[in-house]
């Protein structure tokens, strides 16, 4: 078994501050968790100070009550990393009142599944779009800049990209799209809920084109991961190889570290026990175990590995900046010609 290295130096994160949920979604069990959380706001301290990125999730982040005051920990702690919170959106003036007393340079990124009902289906809440509408609205009043929203696609929604992608235009929001995926230890098993790769791939392959003939590099980075989303769907392959328990981890409530929130079986050890050094120390058969996985293709598993195969990803960037430009210019000129 090859030695890659004796000391890990992450620099992403998923934090599930709570695994309790209110809703109610078809796609994943967490929300039938009722345990309540170990860790308290101070040992968010613990993290690693190599973290750039931290994904603050759940369940849902907001049934915290000292959400902010986790927030505002690990900010102190760690200032220069970027904090970011996945909600469900369906507790508007909770929301607005926690992010109020929080460091305001956060990120939000608000689950919408589809435009009004299409939405309410997969999640499971009466009014649901209603109220995700609210509280992006109440987080802009307050002064939120970075804000997105994010759809999850499976059989239940797998035709709302294009028009969330709309939505989100419409309303000056960052966009992201995702497939439902299966995990054991995380989101359950549900395979008679996939998407149909025929049905998302022409959406997604819109998206591409969108990404690749902008002139933002964030953009071509979008574009990068959408690839990545089709290859997973199409060949159950990963377009980058993964570096879980590496680049990044997966913390739960109770103080687990895992390489990987999807892999219940790579475990590394507990931060309310260990320090961080020696959780990520000498760790070859979770990171081996990683290399060769291709379950998922995640924005948590996927951007932290960008920076470690820079010839493979310039390589598909420059090819797909020639192939959606080139096709661009191909059929203006058909446009123009039959005009």
């Amino acid at each position: 078994m090859p030695h890659f290295h004796s000391q890990a130096k992450p620099n992403s994160a998923v934090v599930a501050v709570t695994l309790r949920c209110n809703s109610r979604c078809v796609m994943c069990d967490l929300w039938k968790t009722k345990e309540r959380e170990i860790m308290q706001p101070k040992d968010y301290r613990r993290l690693p100070l190599t973290l750039q990125d931290i994904n603050i999730s759940g369940g849902e982040p907001f049934l915290r009550e000292d959400v902010d005051e986790i927030v505002n920990e690990i900010h102190d702690h760690n200032p220069r990393a970027r904090i970011g919170i996945s909600t469900n959106g369906f507790l508007p003036k909770r929301i607005e009142e926690q992010v109020k007393r929080m460091w305001l340079g956060v990120s939000i990124r608000v689950s919408i599944d589809g435009v009004g009902e299409a939405h309410d289906l997969v999640r499971g809440i009466p009014s649901g779009f209603d109220k995700c509408v609210e509280t992006l609205e109440r987080l802009r009043r307050i002064g939120i800049k970075d804000l997105g929203i994010g759809i999850t696609c499976s059989s239940y929604n797998s035709e709302q990209i294009l028009a969330v992608q709309d939505y989100a235009k419409r309303h000056d929001l960052k966009f992201n799209v995702q497939v439902a995926h299966d995990s054991p230890s995380y989101y359950g098993d549900h395979p008679a809920i996939r998407a149909s790769v025929a049905t998302i791939k022409p959406q997604v392959e819109a998206i591409i084109h969108d990404n690749f003939n902008s002139n933002s590099p964030r953009e071509w980075g979008r574009g990068l991961f959408h690839i990545g989303l089709v290859e997973l769907m199409e060949k159950q392959s990963r377009l980058l190889s993964c570096r879980a328990g590496e680049q990044f981890f997966y913390l739960d409530p109770y103080g687990n570290v895992f390489g990987c929130l999807m892999r219940g079986d790579l475990k590394m050890g507990n931060l309310l026990e260990q320090k961080w050094q020696e959780i990520f120390c000498e760790q070859e058969e979770v990171w081996n175990a990683a290399r060769q996985c291709a379950q998922c293709w995640m924005i948590c598993s996927s951007k932290p590995v960008v920076h470690t195969q820079p010839i493979k990803v310039i390589k598909t960037i420059m090819s797909s900046l020639v192939r959606y430009r080139l096709m661009s210019a191909l059929k203006g000129m058909c446009k123009s010609l039959s005009s």
